[in-house]
């Protein structure tokens, strides 16, 4: 069943009416969605903002550098796209906004894509991203990403913990695909989640998994929510809408940071569904989002 519209916040309404309804659980599709969402993703030039393309260990990363004096902390990002299509030019306006507006380097990682590259692929690429950030000697570093680049900078952060490289000072982690075993629970599949429903959301862990969604037992650093210990991660800024199917996993990873100790700050934004923010970029809600993201990265980014 389908929210009913009075349950959609008033100025999301029309975006939420016109949302795609892609067929991302028929994987023999995928080439032509990629080819879809490639021509969507057009490179957005912000003033003062230098983009390059880096190479590093096997992996590319686009990065944004602010004009002026060196930055000394940045963030590396994960774009979305259910961990089977995307690339990092569909955030080129959000990544040169912050690079202009917090003065910081921003690298967003083209990590390998599934089916045809599973776990741990996508998080082995986002950890090479990490050794290349940590190699330009930044005072402060935080990672972030949205959607499925969301659950992958929260399990970079439980992969770095305890290692020999420098820890993130913080995880930005917008509606982040968390959990695997959301995509096994069948009675959540007659719930019209617009843009990504639970159908969609059990193709993508089946094909990176390479083993059934909700598993017994799932690959090490697959899925954040499998993480049995959340001791000694960084701050962690957890965003998602109250009608997306990542809610409820939002709310879980969210709790159980805070059991275990961490600073967790959960933002639930009332009547708004997956990936709002992009469909509806000119509504306050959506504006006033961006803008307590703006504030996290501010936060763990300045100066000690």
């Amino acid at each position: 069943m389908a929210p009913a519209p009075h349950e959609v916040h008033p100025q999301l309404r029309e975006a939420w009416a016109r949302a795609p309804k892609l067929p991302y659980h028929k994987l023999q599709r995928l080439p032509l969605m990629r080819r879809a969402a490639a021509a969507m993703a057009k490179p957005t030039s912000v003033d003062g903002v230098a983009v390059e393309t880096a190479h590093f260990e096997g992996i590319e990363l686009r990065v944004y550098r602010p004009a002026g004096d060196p930055a000394r902390a940045g963030l590396l990002w994960m774009h979305g796209g259910g961990l089977l299509l995307g690339s990092p030019q569909q955030d080129e306006l959000r990544c040169s906004a912050w690079a202009a507006d917090l003065g910081i380097v921003v690298a967003s990682v083209r990590y390998r894509l599934a089916p045809e590259h599973p776990c741990p692929a996508a998080i082995d690429d986002c950890l090479t991203g990490w050794r290349w950030l940590a190699s330009l000697g930044l005072e402060r570093m935080a990672v972030g990403g949205v959607s499925a680049g969301g659950g992958l900078a929260a399990v970079l952060c439980q992969r770095l913990r305890g290692g020999a490289l420098p820890q993130p000072d913080g995880q930005l982690l917008c509606w982040p695909m968390l959990d695997d075993r959301t995509a096994a629970d069948a009675s959540i599949d007659p719930t019209s989640h617009v843009v990504w429903n639970n159908r969609s959301n059990a193709a993508a862990w089946g094909a990176y998994l390479d083993c059934p969604p909700g598993a017994a037992s799932v690959p090490e650093y697959a899925a954040a929510a499998r993480g049995e210990d959340l001791t000694g991660l960084p701050p962690a800024w957890i965003g998602v809408g109250s009608l997306d199917l990542f809610a409820a996993e939002s709310r879980s990873y969210a709790a159980r940071l805070h059991q275990a100790g961490g600073v967790v700050k959960l933002d639930e934004v009332l009547g708004a569904f997956h990936d709002f923010e992009t469909l509806a970029p000119d509504a306050e809600v959506s504006a006033a989002c961006r803008d307590r993201q703006r504030g996290f990265l501010r936060r763990v980014l300045r100066s000690p």
